[in-house]
Protein backbone atom coordinates (compact mmCIF):
# COMPACT_ATOMS: atom_id res chain seq x y z
CA UNK A 1 0.00 0.00 0.00
CA UNK A 2 3.02 2.15 0.90
CA UNK A 3 4.15 2.48 -3.22
CA UNK A 4 5.96 5.64 -3.25
CA UNK A 5 8.73 4.04 -1.09
CA UNK A 6 8.87 0.89 -3.81
CA UNK A 7 8.86 3.23 -6.70
CA UNK A 8 12.28 1.46 -7.56
CA UNK A 9 10.54 -1.83 -7.54
CA UNK A 10 8.85 -1.23 -11.16
CA UNK A 11 12.33 -0.38 -12.38
CA UNK A 12 13.97 -3.31 -11.57
CA UNK A 13 11.20 -5.42 -13.00
CA UNK A 14 11.11 -2.99 -16.19
CA UNK A 15 15.01 -4.45 -16.66
CA UNK A 16 14.42 -8.06 -15.78
CA UNK A 17 11.74 -7.64 -18.78
CA UNK A 18 14.12 -6.96 -20.94
CA UNK A 19 16.66 -9.41 -19.67
CA UNK A 20 14.20 -12.25 -19.99
CA UNK A 21 13.09 -11.25 -23.55
CA UNK A 22 16.87 -11.58 -24.54
CA UNK A 23 17.88 -14.93 -22.68
CA UNK A 24 14.44 -16.41 -22.89
CA UNK A 25 13.20 -16.64 -26.15
CA UNK A 26 9.80 -17.74 -25.75
CA UNK A 27 9.48 -14.98 -23.07
CA UNK A 28 10.15 -12.03 -25.59
CA UNK A 29 6.92 -11.91 -27.60
CA UNK A 30 4.27 -12.89 -24.97
CA UNK A 31 5.99 -10.42 -22.45
CA UNK A 32 5.93 -7.71 -24.78
CA UNK A 33 2.55 -7.76 -25.39
CA UNK A 34 1.83 -8.50 -21.45
CA UNK A 35 4.04 -5.27 -20.59
CA UNK A 36 2.60 -3.00 -22.79
CA UNK A 37 -1.22 -4.18 -21.36
CA UNK A 38 0.36 -3.63 -17.87
CA UNK A 39 1.51 0.08 -18.82
CA UNK A 40 -1.10 0.93 -20.62
CA UNK A 41 -4.22 0.13 -17.99
CA UNK A 42 -1.96 1.41 -15.23
CA UNK A 43 -1.63 4.88 -17.32
CA UNK A 44 -5.85 4.80 -17.77
CA UNK A 45 -6.18 4.11 -13.85
CA UNK A 46 -3.58 6.85 -12.91
CA UNK A 47 -5.24 9.25 -14.76
CA UNK A 48 -8.31 8.20 -12.98
CA UNK A 49 -6.31 8.86 -10.05
CA UNK A 50 -6.50 5.04 -8.76
CA UNK A 51 -4.01 5.28 -5.64
CA UNK A 52 -4.26 1.22 -5.90
CA UNK A 53 -1.59 1.33 -8.03
CA UNK A 54 2.08 1.70 -8.13
CA UNK A 55 3.48 4.43 -8.95
CA UNK A 56 4.51 5.15 -12.99
CA UNK A 57 7.90 3.32 -13.99
CA UNK A 58 11.21 6.01 -13.79
CA UNK A 59 12.09 4.68 -17.33
CA UNK A 60 8.06 4.29 -19.00
CA UNK A 61 7.68 2.63 -22.34
CA UNK A 62 5.04 3.17 -24.60
CA UNK A 63 3.59 0.98 -27.43
CA UNK A 64 4.87 3.28 -29.56
CA UNK A 65 9.05 2.91 -27.82
CA UNK A 66 8.87 -0.71 -29.28
CA UNK A 67 8.67 0.45 -32.89
CA UNK A 68 11.40 3.20 -32.81
CA UNK A 69 14.53 2.71 -34.62
CA UNK A 70 16.30 2.92 -31.24
CA UNK A 71 13.93 -0.21 -30.86
CA UNK A 72 15.45 -2.35 -33.86
CA UNK A 73 18.61 -3.61 -32.58
CA UNK A 74 16.93 -5.54 -29.21
CA UNK A 75 14.17 -6.02 -31.19
CA UNK A 76 16.16 -8.51 -33.49
CA UNK A 77 18.31 -9.79 -30.95
CA UNK A 78 14.82 -11.12 -29.25
CA UNK A 79 13.35 -12.39 -32.33
CA UNK A 80 16.65 -14.11 -33.89
CA UNK A 81 16.88 -16.70 -30.82
CA UNK A 82 13.25 -16.98 -30.75
CA UNK A 83 13.47 -18.48 -34.59
CA UNK A 84 16.50 -20.91 -34.16
CA UNK A 85 14.85 -22.26 -31.15
CA UNK A 86 11.51 -22.77 -32.47
CA UNK A 87 12.99 -24.03 -35.60
CA UNK A 88 15.22 -26.56 -33.56
CA UNK A 89 12.32 -28.01 -31.24
CA UNK A 90 9.91 -28.31 -34.82
CA UNK A 91 13.42 -30.06 -36.46
CA UNK A 92 13.61 -32.37 -33.13
CA UNK A 93 9.70 -32.96 -33.32
CA UNK A 94 9.69 -34.38 -36.69
CA UNK A 95 13.00 -36.11 -36.31
CA UNK A 96 11.18 -38.05 -33.29
CA UNK A 97 8.33 -38.60 -35.37
CA UNK A 98 9.87 -39.66 -38.40
CA UNK A 99 12.02 -41.97 -36.07
CA UNK A 100 9.04 -43.56 -34.21
CA UNK A 101 7.59 -44.35 -37.76
CA UNK A 102 10.73 -46.23 -38.91
CA UNK A 103 11.14 -48.04 -35.90
CA UNK A 104 8.04 -49.11 -35.77
CA UNK A 105 7.05 -49.71 -39.21
CA UNK A 106 5.92 -46.45 -40.60
CA UNK A 107 4.54 -47.52 -43.70
CA UNK A 108 3.11 -50.94 -42.06
CA UNK A 109 0.02 -52.14 -43.71
CA UNK A 110 0.81 -51.33 -47.45
CA UNK A 111 0.64 -54.03 -50.21
CA UNK A 112 4.08 -55.01 -50.23
CA UNK A 113 4.30 -55.13 -46.29
CA UNK A 114 1.53 -57.33 -46.35
CA UNK A 115 1.37 -59.81 -49.38
CA UNK A 116 5.59 -60.86 -49.05
CA UNK A 117 8.81 -60.38 -47.34
CA UNK A 118 9.86 -62.52 -44.91
CA UNK A 119 11.39 -61.40 -41.53
CA UNK A 120 14.75 -60.43 -41.77
CA UNK A 121 17.79 -62.83 -40.51
CA UNK A 122 19.40 -62.66 -37.19
CA UNK A 123 22.40 -60.58 -38.39
CA UNK A 124 19.95 -57.51 -39.37
CA UNK A 125 18.03 -57.69 -36.38
CA UNK A 126 21.54 -57.60 -33.73
CA UNK A 127 23.20 -54.93 -36.34
CA UNK A 128 19.49 -52.70 -35.40
CA UNK A 129 19.48 -53.70 -32.45
CA UNK A 130 23.21 -51.94 -31.43
CA UNK A 131 22.81 -49.05 -33.65
CA UNK A 132 19.46 -48.26 -31.70
CA UNK A 133 21.40 -49.06 -28.38
CA UNK A 134 23.98 -46.52 -29.77
CA UNK A 135 26.49 -48.92 -29.30
CA UNK A 136 29.00 -47.57 -32.03
CA UNK A 137 32.54 -49.61 -32.18
CA UNK A 138 35.56 -47.67 -32.11
CA UNK A 139 36.61 -49.58 -36.42
CA UNK A 140 32.45 -48.02 -37.16
CA UNK A 141 34.19 -45.56 -39.45
CA UNK A 142 30.29 -45.19 -41.74
CA UNK A 143 26.82 -46.10 -40.02
CA UNK A 144 23.19 -45.13 -40.69
CA UNK A 145 20.83 -46.08 -38.45
CA UNK A 146 16.93 -46.14 -39.32
CA UNK A 147 17.68 -44.44 -42.72
CA UNK A 148 14.78 -43.11 -44.92
CA UNK A 149 14.00 -42.03 -48.04
CA UNK A 150 10.59 -41.06 -49.67
CA UNK A 151 10.50 -39.26 -52.82
CA UNK A 152 7.19 -38.22 -55.11
CA UNK A 153 6.71 -39.05 -58.71
CA UNK A 154 5.31 -37.25 -61.64
CA UNK A 155 1.95 -39.04 -60.87
CA UNK A 156 1.61 -37.53 -57.30
CA UNK A 157 2.50 -40.74 -55.94
CA UNK A 158 5.50 -41.78 -53.22
CA UNK A 159 7.47 -43.70 -53.62
CA UNK A 160 9.65 -45.34 -50.49
CA UNK A 161 12.95 -46.11 -52.05
CA UNK A 162 14.55 -47.13 -48.60
CA UNK A 163 12.59 -48.49 -45.27
CA UNK A 164 14.61 -48.04 -42.46
CA UNK A 165 17.62 -49.57 -42.70
CA UNK A 166 20.49 -49.37 -39.86
CA UNK A 167 24.06 -50.59 -41.09
CA UNK A 168 26.92 -49.98 -39.64
CA UNK A 169 30.98 -50.47 -41.87
CA UNK A 170 34.49 -50.81 -40.50
CA UNK A 171 37.35 -49.33 -41.27
CA UNK A 172 39.49 -51.16 -43.81
CA UNK A 173 36.04 -53.42 -45.17
CA UNK A 174 34.96 -53.74 -48.23
CA UNK A 175 30.83 -53.91 -48.64
CA UNK A 176 28.91 -55.25 -51.12
CA UNK A 177 25.04 -54.16 -51.27
CA UNK A 178 22.86 -56.55 -53.26
CA UNK A 179 19.49 -56.34 -54.73
CA UNK A 180 17.22 -56.22 -57.15
CA UNK A 181 16.57 -52.83 -59.61
CA UNK A 182 14.30 -51.26 -57.25
CA UNK A 183 15.67 -52.67 -54.26
CA UNK A 184 17.05 -48.83 -53.54
CA UNK A 185 20.56 -49.32 -53.59
CA UNK A 186 21.70 -46.40 -55.41
CA UNK A 187 19.39 -44.05 -53.27
CA UNK A 188 21.08 -45.40 -50.31
CA UNK A 189 24.00 -44.59 -52.14
CA UNK A 190 22.96 -41.42 -52.94
CA UNK A 191 21.73 -40.41 -49.23
CA UNK A 192 25.05 -41.82 -47.60
CA UNK A 193 27.32 -39.85 -50.43
CA UNK A 194 25.25 -36.11 -50.05
CA UNK A 195 23.46 -36.18 -53.01
CA UNK A 196 20.58 -36.89 -51.79
CA UNK A 197 20.07 -35.05 -48.29
CA UNK A 198 18.70 -34.86 -46.67
CA UNK A 199 17.27 -38.13 -45.99
CA UNK A 200 13.06 -38.63 -45.16
CA UNK A 201 14.93 -40.21 -42.00
CA UNK A 202 17.63 -41.10 -39.89
CA UNK A 203 20.91 -40.25 -39.03
CA UNK A 204 24.13 -41.06 -40.76
CA UNK A 205 27.64 -41.07 -38.46
CA UNK A 206 30.80 -40.58 -40.51
CA UNK A 207 33.84 -41.41 -37.86
CA UNK A 208 31.27 -41.27 -35.22
CA UNK A 209 29.93 -37.78 -36.22
CA UNK A 210 26.49 -37.11 -36.32
CA UNK A 211 26.40 -35.60 -40.06
CA UNK A 212 22.84 -33.70 -39.52
CA UNK A 213 24.94 -31.42 -37.08
CA UNK A 214 28.57 -31.59 -38.66
CA UNK A 215 27.03 -31.05 -42.68
CA UNK A 216 28.62 -32.40 -45.41
CA UNK A 217 30.97 -29.74 -46.84
CA UNK A 218 33.78 -31.17 -44.32
CA UNK A 219 33.74 -34.20 -45.09
CA UNK A 220 33.82 -34.35 -48.67
CA UNK A 221 37.51 -34.58 -49.09
CA UNK A 222 37.29 -37.95 -46.89
CA UNK A 223 34.79 -39.00 -49.65
CA UNK A 224 35.63 -41.13 -53.09
CA UNK A 225 33.00 -41.74 -55.33
CA UNK A 226 33.07 -43.94 -58.55
CA UNK A 227 29.39 -43.31 -59.76
CA UNK A 228 27.62 -45.56 -62.25
CA UNK A 229 28.15 -43.89 -64.73
CA UNK A 230 30.69 -41.21 -66.28
CA UNK A 231 28.41 -37.98 -66.21
CA UNK A 232 31.31 -36.23 -64.22
CA UNK A 233 33.10 -36.87 -67.08
CA UNK A 234 33.53 -33.69 -69.72
CA UNK A 235 34.15 -34.69 -73.51
CA UNK A 236 36.64 -32.01 -74.59
CA UNK A 237 38.74 -32.11 -71.45
CA UNK A 238 41.73 -34.51 -71.09
CA UNK A 239 42.12 -36.88 -68.58
CA UNK A 240 44.82 -35.02 -66.91
CA UNK A 241 42.71 -31.82 -66.88
CA UNK A 242 40.03 -34.22 -65.36
CA UNK A 243 42.57 -34.83 -62.54
CA UNK A 244 43.94 -32.14 -61.99
CA UNK A 245 40.46 -30.19 -61.48
CA UNK A 246 39.01 -32.57 -59.08
CA UNK A 247 42.37 -32.63 -57.12
CA UNK A 248 41.89 -28.90 -56.25
CA UNK A 249 38.19 -29.78 -55.62
CA UNK A 250 39.24 -31.60 -53.16
CA UNK A 251 41.44 -29.19 -51.54
CA UNK A 252 44.98 -31.45 -52.64
CA UNK A 253 47.85 -28.97 -52.11
CA UNK A 254 49.85 -27.62 -55.53
CA UNK A 255 52.72 -29.01 -55.01
CA UNK A 256 51.99 -32.68 -53.99
CA UNK A 257 48.95 -32.50 -56.79
CA UNK A 258 51.66 -33.83 -59.67
CA UNK A 259 53.15 -36.31 -57.52
CA UNK A 260 49.71 -37.54 -56.50
CA UNK A 261 48.10 -37.74 -59.98
CA UNK A 262 51.20 -39.84 -61.36
CA UNK A 263 51.02 -42.08 -58.46
CA UNK A 264 47.34 -43.15 -58.99
CA UNK A 265 47.94 -42.91 -63.06
CA UNK A 266 50.16 -45.63 -62.44
CA UNK A 267 48.00 -47.33 -59.99
CA UNK A 268 45.20 -47.63 -61.87
CA UNK A 269 47.42 -48.44 -65.11
CA UNK A 270 46.53 -45.45 -67.56
CA UNK A 271 49.36 -43.94 -69.15
CA UNK A 272 50.33 -40.72 -69.08
CA UNK A 273 49.94 -40.32 -72.78
CA UNK A 274 46.57 -42.21 -72.62
CA UNK A 275 45.62 -39.40 -69.85
CA UNK A 276 46.80 -36.81 -72.00
CA UNK A 277 43.87 -37.36 -74.95
CA UNK A 278 40.67 -35.89 -74.62
CA UNK A 279 37.51 -37.73 -73.10
CA UNK A 280 35.53 -38.61 -75.87
CA UNK A 281 38.24 -40.65 -77.50
CA UNK A 282 38.48 -42.85 -74.34
CA UNK A 283 36.77 -46.25 -74.04
CA UNK A 284 34.39 -47.48 -71.94
CA UNK A 285 37.19 -48.98 -69.98
CA UNK A 286 39.44 -46.19 -69.97
CA UNK A 287 36.46 -44.16 -68.69
CA UNK A 288 36.04 -46.39 -65.77
CA UNK A 289 39.87 -46.45 -64.35
CA UNK A 290 39.47 -42.09 -65.13
CA UNK A 291 36.52 -42.60 -62.83
CA UNK A 292 38.43 -44.64 -59.92
CA UNK A 293 41.39 -42.55 -60.22
CA UNK A 294 39.23 -39.47 -59.79
CA UNK A 295 37.56 -41.56 -56.35
CA UNK A 296 40.91 -41.95 -55.24
CA UNK A 297 42.29 -38.31 -55.40
CA UNK A 298 43.06 -37.42 -52.16
CA UNK A 299 43.36 -40.86 -50.28
CA UNK A 300 39.94 -41.04 -49.26
CA UNK A 301 39.11 -43.16 -46.20
CA UNK A 302 35.51 -43.84 -47.57
CA UNK A 303 35.03 -44.97 -51.58
CA UNK A 304 31.56 -45.51 -53.11
CA UNK A 305 31.37 -47.70 -55.82
CA UNK A 306 28.16 -47.99 -57.55
CA UNK A 307 28.74 -50.85 -59.99
CA UNK A 308 32.15 -49.81 -61.38
CA UNK A 309 32.69 -52.47 -63.46
CA UNK A 310 29.14 -52.03 -65.25
CA UNK A 311 29.81 -52.98 -68.82
CA UNK A 312 33.38 -53.54 -69.39
CA UNK A 313 35.59 -56.03 -70.44
CA UNK A 314 36.70 -59.35 -68.68
CA UNK A 315 40.30 -57.65 -68.59
CA UNK A 316 39.39 -54.64 -67.74
CA UNK A 317 37.56 -56.00 -64.90
CA UNK A 318 40.18 -57.77 -63.31
CA UNK A 319 42.40 -55.17 -63.26
CA UNK A 320 39.57 -52.94 -61.88
CA UNK A 321 39.30 -55.93 -59.08
CA UNK A 322 42.90 -55.56 -58.61
CA UNK A 323 43.05 -51.97 -57.82
CA UNK A 324 40.42 -52.32 -55.11
CA UNK A 325 42.13 -55.41 -53.51
CA UNK A 326 45.33 -53.43 -53.23
CA UNK A 327 43.37 -50.20 -51.78
CA UNK A 328 45.19 -48.80 -48.79
CA UNK A 329 44.73 -51.13 -45.33
CA UNK A 330 42.47 -48.37 -43.70
CA UNK A 331 40.53 -47.47 -46.64
CA UNK A 332 36.55 -48.23 -46.30
CA UNK A 333 34.52 -49.65 -49.73
CA UNK A 334 31.39 -49.72 -49.99
CA UNK A 335 29.83 -51.34 -53.51
CA UNK A 336 26.76 -51.91 -55.62
CA UNK A 337 27.19 -54.72 -58.08
CA UNK A 338 24.72 -56.70 -59.48
CA UNK A 339 27.75 -59.34 -60.39
CA UNK A 340 27.89 -62.12 -57.95
CA UNK A 341 31.27 -63.19 -58.90
CA UNK A 342 32.52 -58.99 -58.47
CA UNK A 343 31.19 -59.49 -54.52
CA UNK A 344 32.44 -62.90 -54.13
CA UNK A 345 35.87 -61.78 -55.34
CA UNK A 346 36.03 -57.91 -53.18
CA UNK A 347 33.79 -58.07 -50.19
CA UNK A 348 34.54 -58.80 -47.13
CA UNK A 349 30.72 -58.80 -46.02
CA UNK A 350 27.60 -58.77 -47.86
CA UNK A 351 23.87 -57.13 -47.30
CA UNK A 352 20.95 -58.00 -49.80
CA UNK A 353 18.25 -55.12 -49.94
CA UNK A 354 15.19 -55.80 -50.93
CA UNK A 355 12.36 -53.50 -51.50
CA UNK A 356 14.36 -50.81 -49.88
CA UNK A 357 14.70 -53.20 -46.52
CA UNK A 358 17.59 -54.90 -45.34
CA UNK A 359 17.17 -58.56 -45.38
CA UNK A 360 20.51 -60.69 -44.77
CA UNK A 361 23.84 -59.61 -43.80
CA UNK A 362 26.90 -61.30 -43.52
CA UNK A 363 29.78 -63.16 -45.71
CA UNK A 364 29.59 -64.73 -48.60
CA UNK A 365 29.76 -68.23 -46.69
CA UNK A 366 27.38 -67.50 -44.19
CA UNK A 367 24.43 -66.65 -46.84
CA UNK A 368 25.73 -69.30 -49.36
CA UNK A 369 25.04 -71.40 -45.80
CA UNK A 370 22.05 -69.56 -44.06
CA UNK A 371 19.89 -69.15 -47.73
CA UNK A 372 21.30 -72.55 -49.84
CA UNK A 373 20.81 -75.30 -46.71
CA UNK A 374 21.54 -79.11 -48.41
CA UNK A 375 21.61 -79.17 -52.54
CA UNK A 376 19.97 -78.04 -55.35
CA UNK A 377 18.81 -80.18 -58.14
CA UNK A 378 18.83 -79.79 -61.85
CA UNK A 379 16.34 -81.32 -64.24
CA UNK A 380 16.60 -80.59 -67.94
CA UNK A 381 14.08 -82.54 -70.14
CA UNK A 382 12.83 -82.74 -73.48
CA UNK A 383 10.76 -79.93 -74.49
CA UNK A 384 10.45 -77.90 -77.44
CA UNK A 385 10.41 -74.21 -78.29
CA UNK A 386 7.13 -73.62 -77.35
CA UNK A 387 7.64 -75.09 -73.71
CA UNK A 388 5.74 -78.04 -75.07
CA UNK A 389 6.38 -81.80 -74.75
CA UNK A 390 4.01 -84.63 -76.30
CA UNK A 391 0.65 -82.23 -75.56
CA UNK A 392 2.07 -81.35 -71.80
CA UNK A 393 2.38 -77.57 -71.11
CA UNK A 394 5.35 -76.36 -69.04
CA UNK A 395 3.17 -76.55 -66.12
CA UNK A 396 1.99 -79.87 -66.24
CA UNK A 397 5.57 -81.12 -66.46
CA UNK A 398 6.35 -78.99 -63.72
CA UNK A 399 4.05 -80.56 -61.36
CA UNK A 400 4.93 -83.85 -62.55
CA UNK A 401 8.64 -83.14 -61.68
CA UNK A 402 7.66 -81.95 -58.58
CA UNK A 403 5.53 -85.07 -57.61
CA UNK A 404 8.57 -87.51 -58.24
CA UNK A 405 11.27 -85.21 -56.94
CA UNK A 406 8.86 -85.42 -53.59
CA UNK A 407 8.28 -89.02 -53.81
CA UNK A 408 11.69 -90.29 -54.69
CA UNK A 409 14.44 -87.67 -53.95
CA UNK A 410 13.10 -85.21 -50.95
CA UNK A 411 9.82 -84.88 -49.18
CA UNK A 412 10.25 -81.26 -48.78
CA UNK A 413 11.79 -80.47 -52.16
CA UNK A 414 10.72 -76.58 -53.24
CA UNK A 415 10.66 -75.74 -57.00
CA UNK A 416 13.29 -72.50 -57.34
CA UNK A 417 13.23 -72.16 -60.83
CA UNK A 418 11.47 -72.95 -63.85
CA UNK A 419 12.65 -72.12 -67.67
CA UNK A 420 11.79 -73.50 -70.72
CA UNK A 421 12.94 -77.29 -70.15
CA UNK A 422 15.18 -76.18 -67.42
CA UNK A 423 13.65 -76.99 -63.45
CA UNK A 424 15.92 -76.16 -60.37
CA UNK A 425 14.65 -77.77 -57.08
CA UNK A 426 15.61 -76.83 -53.41
CA UNK A 427 16.31 -80.06 -51.33
CA UNK A 428 16.92 -78.21 -47.76
CA UNK A 429 18.43 -80.37 -44.67
CA UNK A 430 20.03 -79.74 -41.78
CA UNK A 431 22.25 -77.28 -42.97
CA UNK A 432 25.22 -79.56 -43.16
CA UNK A 433 23.90 -81.95 -45.90
CA UNK A 434 24.12 -85.13 -43.49
CA UNK A 435 20.22 -85.91 -44.35
CA UNK A 436 21.13 -86.43 -47.71
CA UNK A 437 22.50 -88.74 -49.84
CA UNK A 438 24.22 -87.57 -52.89
CA UNK A 439 24.14 -91.34 -54.07
CA UNK A 440 20.66 -91.88 -53.35
CA UNK A 441 19.81 -89.11 -55.78
CA UNK A 442 21.71 -89.98 -58.22
CA UNK A 443 19.73 -93.50 -58.04
CA UNK A 444 16.41 -92.15 -57.90
CA UNK A 445 17.06 -90.28 -61.09
CA UNK A 446 18.51 -91.97 -63.33
CA UNK A 447 16.05 -94.23 -62.85
CA UNK A 448 13.50 -92.28 -63.64
CA UNK A 449 15.68 -90.78 -66.52
CA UNK A 450 13.76 -92.11 -69.49
CA UNK A 451 10.33 -92.73 -67.96
CA UNK A 452 10.35 -87.90 -67.51
CA UNK A 453 12.61 -87.63 -70.61
CA UNK A 454 15.23 -85.78 -68.90
CA UNK A 455 17.77 -85.09 -70.91
CA UNK A 456 20.49 -84.13 -68.55
CA UNK A 457 20.67 -83.53 -64.47
CA UNK A 458 22.89 -82.01 -62.14
CA UNK A 459 23.41 -81.75 -58.02
CA UNK A 460 25.42 -78.80 -56.88
CA UNK A 461 25.35 -76.50 -53.44
CA UNK A 462 23.69 -72.94 -54.02
CA UNK A 463 26.01 -70.11 -55.17
CA UNK A 464 25.69 -66.17 -54.04
CA UNK A 465 24.08 -66.21 -57.28
CA UNK A 466 21.18 -68.09 -56.32
CA UNK A 467 20.58 -66.70 -53.16
CA UNK A 468 20.21 -63.94 -54.61
CA UNK A 469 17.85 -64.96 -57.05
CA UNK A 470 16.11 -66.02 -54.47
CA UNK A 471 15.16 -62.51 -52.67
CA UNK A 472 15.00 -61.17 -56.67
CA UNK A 473 11.87 -63.54 -56.66
CA UNK A 474 10.41 -63.17 -53.62
CA UNK A 475 10.62 -58.90 -54.38
CA UNK A 476 9.09 -59.73 -58.05
CA UNK A 477 6.05 -61.68 -56.09
CA UNK A 478 5.54 -58.87 -53.44
CA UNK A 479 5.61 -56.18 -56.29
CA UNK A 480 3.16 -58.46 -58.47
CA UNK A 481 0.64 -58.74 -55.44
CA UNK A 482 0.95 -55.37 -54.96
CA UNK A 483 -0.10 -54.09 -58.69
CA UNK A 484 -2.72 -57.02 -58.33
CA UNK A 485 -3.98 -55.34 -54.69
CA UNK A 486 -4.20 -51.72 -56.78
CA UNK A 487 -5.95 -53.16 -59.65
CA UNK A 488 -8.72 -54.31 -57.25
CA UNK A 489 -8.62 -51.57 -55.07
Amino acid sequence: RDWPKHAHLMLHVHRLHNLFSLLLPPYSMPGVVLFELLEGFSAVFRENKFSCLPPKCPVPLTAADYFTSRAAVPFYLAIVPTSLMLNRLFRNASNASSQQGVEEGADAGSPKEEFGLAGKDEGVIAEEARLRAGNLNRDDILAYKGLRYTYATDAGSQVHAVRGVSLSLRRGECFGLLGPNGAGKTTTLGCLTGELWPPTAGTVYFEGKDVSSEGFSALYGKLGMCLQEDRHLWPFPSGMSHLYFYGRIKGIPEERLETEIDAILQFVSLKVKDAMRSTKEYSGGMKRRLSIAIALLGRPTMLFMDEPTAAVDVMVKRELWRVVKNRSAEQMVFLTSHQMEEVEALCDRVGIQVLGRLRALGTVPHLRHRYGRGYQLELVVEMNAEGRDGGSSSEARAKELTQFVRDRVHADAKLLETQVGRFVFQLEDDGEGKGIRLSAIFKQVAEARKSLRIKDYGVRQPTLEQVFLRFANEQEEAEAAERAFTKKA
